[in-house]
């Protein structure tokens, strides 16, 4: 996790994210954070990437490139983001920062970024700065959490999109390819599939359908997730 982070939030408070107190904030499952516009924490990340590829790594993957989401967010102190800068503008500079710097000294490593699957649907920023867009213009990897039960009643015209998930994946990724240029591979996005009960029962059938999603558009890559790293249920439909 990038920007959720306790270790270095702890060795480096001063730039970590605080409460109107001066300690550290922390979200609903307290977490600590780092502030998105920190350069040092910037240039850390990149420490690490480094110290990955170095050992072997050929692709370094990275989640939580966002503000945060949950918790007090109005009673949070930003050490360097001065609060008016858009959010999308601060993360989408660390886009480039990071595969710039990371590609000066490692070029055949890959990069790929973990998103919110909401990101496909608006250009907003969704409040934490991510856009698909500025994503699909540097990593090499796009990497959309397409969980149909984390979509609202009423997306896509569906009361509960969570017992659809053929549709959901499919629409959702013909929104983001709408939004990307007419050349962008397909094969560049990588989605995160559910492999978990929540908004109805996902059992290998559900698994199924998501994957029928993908193959419409040709995409044979994806991630599975699971909270508890349980993955039986879904062998039949990973052997058609």
């Amino acid at each position: 996790m990038i920007f959720k982070d306790h270790a270095f939030a702890r060795e480096h408070p001063q730039e970590a994210l605080k409460n109107s107190a001066g300690s550290l904030w922390r979200d609903y499952r307290g977490g600590t954070w780092l502030d998105p516009a920190s350069k040092a924490s910037w240039a850390y990340v990149v420490d690490v990437a480094r110290r990955a590829a170095d050992i072997g790594f050929d692709e370094i993957n990275l989640d939580y490139v966002r503000f945060p989401t949950d918790g007090a967010i109005s009673s949070i102190r930003y050490p360097a983001w001065d609060g008016k800068k858009p959010k999308t503008e601060i993360i989408a500079a660390f886009f480039v920062y990071f595969n710039t710097e990371l590609k000066k000294t490692h070029p055949r490593t890959r990069t790929s970024l973990d998103i919110f699957g909401y990101t496909f649907l608006a250009s907003s920023g969704l409040n934490i700065g991510q856009r698909v867009e500025d994503a699909a213009g540097t990593f090499d990897i796009i990497a959309p959490m397409v969980y149909p039960s984390h979509y609202s009643a009423g997306n896509f015209g569906l009361a509960n999109p969570a017992a659809h998930p053929y549709t959901v994946v499919k629409k959702t990724l013909e929104s983001g390819f709408a939004k990307l240029p007419a050349d962008f591979s397909k094969q560049r996005v990588r989605p995160w599939l559910q492999a978990f009960d929540m908004g109805a029962i996902y059992d290998a059938r559900m698994l199924q359908e998501q994957i029928r999603a993908l193959a419409e558009f040709g995409i044979t890559e994806y991630y599975l997730w699971n909270p508890r790293n349980i993955y039986d249920r879904y062998e039949s439909a990973l052997k058609r």
